[in-house]
């Protein structure tokens, strides 16, 4: 599958997030999976997850959606499977996409 804004809508994904200190050191890293409802290049990508992630900072707008970066790069085409979300224990069948990104939390004074 060609990957773009129109193509992944309505696909079934699978996303990694690995949260960084000011130091690039790992804090934490948690998974979660949806359906992508919105994605418009100069906006963002919306998904709508009923992975419990109340302890992470993942932004939700106004509609529920988890909002992400409308970074096509970091978005990939799952290979056939089971995957274990290791945050959870929640097994995923067979994700259309998989995705991944890195967030560095900013240093507090």
């Amino acid at each position: 599958m060609k990957i773009n804004f129109q193509s992944i809508l309505g696909k079934h994904i699978l996303i990694g997030i690995t949260l960084l200190n000011e130091n690039q050191e790992i804090i934490d890293k948690f998974q979660f999976h949806g359906i992508i409802e919105y994605a418009k290049k100069d906006e963002m990508i919306g998904v709508r997850s009923n992975t419990k992630i109340d302890k992470y900072p993942v932004i939700k707008d106004e509609n529920g959606l988890y909002i992400l970066p409308p970074d096509l790069n970091a978005i990939n085409t799952a290979v056939n499977g089971i995957y274990t979300l290791h945050s959870t224990g929640e097994k995923v069948e067979n994700p259309d996409l998989v995705a991944s990104w890195t967030i560095t939390t900013p240093k507090i004074h």
